[in-house]
């Protein structure tokens, strides 16, 4: 079975079946750090909430190209700094370059997936996360990525992206503005 086919089973979480947990109850475990790049360092007590979950934070392009070969990392979360757009997608490839196994995260900087999706898709991130995401509901989906990309290989696309946010995100802020077409926010 594809990763698609797994994500189209699911149904959103906001609507579980009794039978079957939708969506990740228990994250997985991480031995290596989550590599962080993105300035805004509130982001790290987000994700540490976990406790397993050690967080590697950079704000620059220079400081994550100094972290990158320094040991092995878990996963890449990748924000690009507001005065470097691109950085993100600069990010994701050298992390993929080093880590091809290890599941790659653009956080767009836009709260649509019209939006930030076509430019998570140009990076080859494997996931999508966006703004006005609940803290439990970023830890699942960050969660779900993991396990997925250890089980699957994660073909980039609006579709899986989609999904996956349908799935481990069904009560965040986000989906209220989907639909909104006047530019929000110009940064990739």
């Amino acid at each position: 079975m594809g990763l698609l086919d797994w994500l189209r089973r699911r149904t959103p979480a906001s609507a579980p079946e009794p039978e079957e947990q939708q969506v990740v109850t228990h994250v997985p475990a991480l031995s290596d750090p989550i590599l962080l790049f993105m300035e805004n360092p509130a982001f790290v007590s987000l994700l540490e909430e976990v406790p397993s979950w050690q967080v590697v934070h950079t704000r620059s392009f220079g400081e994550f190209s100094a972290a990158l070969p320094q040991r092995k990392y878990a996963m890449l979360i990748a924000l690009s700094p507001l005065d470097d757009s691109g950085a993100a997608g600069r990010a994701i490839r050298a992390f993929r370059h080093l880590y091809p196994d290890a599941p790659t995260v653009y956080h767009g900087h836009d709260p649509r997936i019209g939006v930030s999706g076509p430019r998570a898709l140009a990076c080859g991130a494997d996931v999508l996360v966006l703004g006005g995401v609940l803290v439990h509901e970023l830890i699942h989906c960050l969660g779900t990525a993991l396990i997925l990309r250890r089980q699957y290989v994660i073909e980039p696309s609006l579709e899986s992206y989609t999904r996956l946010l349908e799935i481990t995100c069904a009560e965040s802020a986000f989906w209220r503005i989907q639909n909104i077409e006047d530019p929000i926010f110009e940064i990739e």
